[in-house]
């Protein structure tokens, strides 16, 4: 599966986004520290982003269950006044329907590896609309990646989480629900 590009423009902000394996599979190897381990057929996704992003921060998750794939995101900046963020849904024909989300709400505190001392969320969740349909996620944070992020004056730490995630709604007439598992990105204080 994937998502086709798209060019999201927002003032002086543009943000281009495709993700060729939205739902993929891997083989190879990888070596660390001395250390090789051999994968074959795990779970993979690949993307490329382009655009003007100076100063910007972005919420993002990617995730496959047994009957559908999401992609959710959104760039911003500190002038941003309306929300950014889309919710992606596909299924084995292809995208169902993009949908759009005003927040996502963080739950919890949990330590995260990496940079010292920064906590991440235990748990979050979004509710996702488009004219009558309504979708909502609710995902459980399992593993957490900080990383300090001081260029320019952002002192921020980005999270990069692992986690299951639970989705029910409507679209189309249809009620869809589906739970598995994905990866997702944020930016913390601290």
């Amino acid at each position: 599966r994937y998502f086709p590009p798209v060019e999201l423009r927002e003032e002086a902000l543009l943000s281009g986004y495709v993700v060729p394996g939205l739902v993929a599979t891997a083989s190879g190897t990888i070596c660390t520290g001395g250390r090789c381990r051999r994968l074959d057929g795990a779970r993979a996704y690949h993307d490329h982003n382009w655009g003007v992003w100076r100063d910007v921060t972005w919420e993002w998750g990617a995730a496959s269950g047994p009957r559908l794939a999401f992609l959710y995101g959104g760039v911003y900046d500190s002038t941003a006044r309306a929300s950014p963020f889309f919710l992606a849904l596909t299924d084995s024909l292809g995208v169902r329907q993009v949908l759009r989300f005003g927040h996502i709400e963080y739950q919890g505190r949990q330590r995260s590896e990496g940079a010292a001392g920064v906590a991440a969320p235990r748990a979050f969740r979004m509710v996702a609309t488009r004219d009558a349909d309504t979708v909502r996620l609710d995902v459980t944070v399992h593993h957490a990646l900080a990383s300090a992020m001081g260029a320019a004056g952002f002192r921020r730490f980005f999270l990069q989480m692992r986690g299951r995630f639970t989705l029910s709604g409507t679209v189309a007439g249809e009620g869809v629900a589906d739970s598995g598992s994905g990866f997702f990105e944020t930016y913390v204080s601290r």
